[in-house]
């Protein structure tokens, strides 16, 4: 009896952890189509989003953000001058310069140059021995 117990309770963790699987290889969420609880669709076929007033951004300096905390919030606004690595770029605005480590999946498919202004969105990465670097989490493309 103990046998027949323990196998079903097999054969069903198993069946719970497969419906949790979907086609591309992930778990959760909403692929593009699928609709949700109240049948509002989602993914990138269906664009939208928020259209609406909404908190003002504020601006940082790179001076004001290399002086910043361990996994501050950052805005700030300027230019990429060069790349230093993989996936690493000076940023420079009228203060000074910072490294900024942009995943290449981030400028989704844009081309920037050290002419555009840019506005970055992420976090201050202090590490122990190393300069301060900024990790991009977004990146918008002004000029």
């Amino acid at each position: 009896m103990k046998k027949v117990i323990l196998s079903l309770v097999c054969a069903a963790s198993v069946l719970c952890a497969a419906g949790f699987e979907d086609g591309r290889g992930e778990r959760g969420g909403f692929g593009p189509g699928e609709r949700g609880e109240r049948g509002e669709k989602f993914g990138p076929r269906y664009g939208g989003g928020f259209d609406g007033p909404s908190r003002p951004v504020r601006l940082v300096s790179v001076e004001k953000a290399k002086k910043s905390w361990d996994d501050t919030k950052v805005v700030l606004q300027g230019r990429l001058v060069r790349k230093v690595g993989h996936e690493k770029y000076i940023f420079a605005d009228n203060t000074g310069e910072v490294v900024a480590d942009i995943d290449d999946k981030r400028f989704r498919g844009v081309t920037v140059t050290p002419q555009n202004v840019i506005e970055i969105y992420g976090e201050v990465d202090k590490d122990m021995f190393e300069e301060t670097e900024i990790d991009v989490k977004f990146l918008k493309v002004l000029k």
